[in-house]
């Protein structure tokens, strides 16, 4: 689905590795169950403006969602265009997810999707989105898809089918983990069975 969806549901609060550290206070003592802190996600290729892409879906598309121990985001590229190093653009399926860590399993908090074109401008060895022109929900949904897509909009629909992105989705996350040496074997939509992320 094309459209911003919010994934929400309850869970309990657990650790990954969590400890208990036990505070005296006179008298009395209290257990503090301590939460580790899981990295922040980071892109981990080469190219300045698809890791300008994913800092954006981190900071200024997974912050407006319900908050969880970590944010990851997805981004299925459909093309860019690089002649202009003040405006590189990136047609992408853009996905951000917001998860909870409980035990082994990261549970989604929140999350959504949100198709589009970044314009991004390249500063030095960084680079930063300028813009981002993003497909509307509801009755506009196809129109602004095939303007923002333009000769592309096949592709888009093509890359963008349900199979294609949780492909997408399982490779990034078991790469974060690996590359954060984390010890989270599945992930968990609410209602959903888990997905291992070991295959």
């Amino acid at each position: 689905m094309l459209a911003a969806i919010l994934l929400s549901g309850i869970f309990a609060s657990c650790t990954n590795k969590g400890e208990n550290v036990v505070v005296a206070d006179n008298e009395t003592e209290v257990v503090v169950d301590t939460i580790n802190t899981l990295p922040e996600y980071k892109y981990a290729g080469r190219e300045h403006h698809i890791a300008a892409v994913y800092k954006y879906l981190v900071d200024s598309v997974g912050s407006k969602y319900t908050q969880g121990d970590i944010c990851i985001p997805q981004a299925t590229i459909v093309k860019t265009d690089e002649t202009n190093s003040n405006d590189i653009l990136v047609w992408g399926d853009f996905w951000v997810f917001n998860y909870k860590q409980v035990g082994d399993t990261l549970k989604t908090l929140s999350g959504g999707n949100h198709p589009g074109l970044m314009h991004v401008k390249q500063v030095g060895k960084t680079a930063q989105v300028t813009k981002f022109e993003q497909v509307e929900d509801g009755a506009g949904n196809t129109a602004s898809a095939k303007k923002i897509f333009g000769i592309n909009y096949n592709l888009f629909r093509k890359l963008c089918s349900e199979q294609k992105r949780d492909k997408v989705r399982a490779e990034v996350i078991a790469e974060y983990v690996k590359r954060n040496k984390l010890s989270f074997t599945c992930f968990q939509d609410y209602g959903w069975e888990p997905i291992s992320i070991q295959e």
